[in-house]
């Protein structure tokens, strides 16, 4: 004979399992950031929250399986839904681009490489930088937070950059310009209020210019973010004001899947040169791939075809290099056996 279910007892079929209230935590708890995440510009800690994508997508697979194994289904859905919002940012960056000019591939063009690194300023081991830029042998060297032994390293490659660019102080983030092509009109701009310092120049690429610039954006957590965003805006309106092809290089301090990043973007007409070629984090360098993010950028107009960007080596620094080439267009009328 069976023993009868004591009406305030459970049966043992309904318990819940021990792992359900902590899996219910994370789960809830994750859920709600990643929803916070997508009104970033409410609050600034929202917006720096909203710099871990990859993190939080990541993160979302624990409680999505341990919930699927206990049949919770209505906290499986909300957990897929939650996934689907980030890989709907994070996806994107590795498809294929469709490049704005079709004729493009057709048009002759110069192939410029481009190395850019911040380097931080108390960082004073040039040797791997040393070695990255010898076995890259790009056209263009662009450091940032250069410590004084880097400026005497790159000084020892006068022959192969003839061409350089540097503030008269460290004030300036160390911003630094090494290229095999002459520069013209060269200066040192502050944008904006808070007076971001950028440089600013025009290369010559054999009969083609492009307008390039450097410059870094203050931290949003040593002050307060909103003067990063200033200065995000105060660079996207300058940019409006330039010819194209444009470049620009630095390090933003910002990801982007920031809405004040997507701003900038929008204002200034340029798209991120990742675009294709996946996440690329770079910062910070002393931890895993799958915990860094993307603050280092090069941006380029529409005119501008990137055929190759990846992320080098660790050169001592919390900044992995960013090294890409990209295509500028030639007059169709230049011969390019001359070249």
């Amino acid at each position: 004979m069976k023993k009868p279910i004591h009406p305030r007892q459970k049966p043992a079929a309904h318990r819940l399992p021990p792992l359900y209230w902590p899996s219910a935590f994370l789960a809830i708890g994750l859920m709600g950031l990643s929803l916070l995440n997508q009104v970033a510009e409410l609050h600034p800690g929202l917006d720096l929250l909203g710099q871990f994508k990859v993190q939080f997508f990541l993160a979302l697979l624990l409680p999505l399986l341990l919930m699927a194994l206990m049949r919770r289904w209505r906290f499986v859905l909300g957990l897929v839904f939650c996934l689907g919002l980030n890989a709907a940012e994070i996806l994107p960056w590795y498809w294929p681009v469709s490049e704005s000019n079709a004729h493009a591939s057709f048009l002759p063009s110069r192939e410029v490489k481009i190395f850019q690194a911040n380097v931080l300023n108390t960082n004073s081991n040039v040797s791997a930088l040393a070695r990255q830029i010898v076995q890259e042998q790009p056209d263009i060297v662009i450091l940032l937070e250069f410590h004084p032994q880097h400026l005497t390293m790159m000084n020892g490659l006068g022959r192969a950059y003839p061409y350089r660019f540097t503030p008269p102080n460290k004030q300036y983030f160390g911003l630094g310009i090494w290229s095999r092509y002459p520069m013209n009109k060269t200066l040192l701009r502050f944008l904006g209020q808070s007076e971001l310092p950028t440089l600013e120049t025009r290369l010559e690429v054999d009969t083609q210019e492009l307008h390039l610039l450097v410059t870094h954006l203050d931290s949003p957590v040593r002050v307060p973010a909103v003067r990063r965003n200033r200065q995000l805006s105060a660079l996207g309106k300058h940019l409006q004001d330039i010819r194209p092809p444009v470049l620009v290089v630095g390090d933003l301090n910002v990801s982007m899947w920031s809405p004040y990043y997507k701003a900038f973007e929008k204002l200034s007409g340029l798209r991120n040169g990742r675009k294709g070629f996946g996440i690329l984090p770079t910062w910070p360098s002393f931890f895993h791939p799958l915990v860094q993010i993307p603050i280092d950028h090069c941006l380029i107009s529409p005119d501008l075809v990137m055929s190759e960007i990846h992320t080098g080596a660790n050169v001592g620094s919390d900044h992995l290099p960013l090294i890409f080439k990209l295509h500028l267009s030639l007059p169709p009328d230049l011969d390019l056996h001359t070249l």
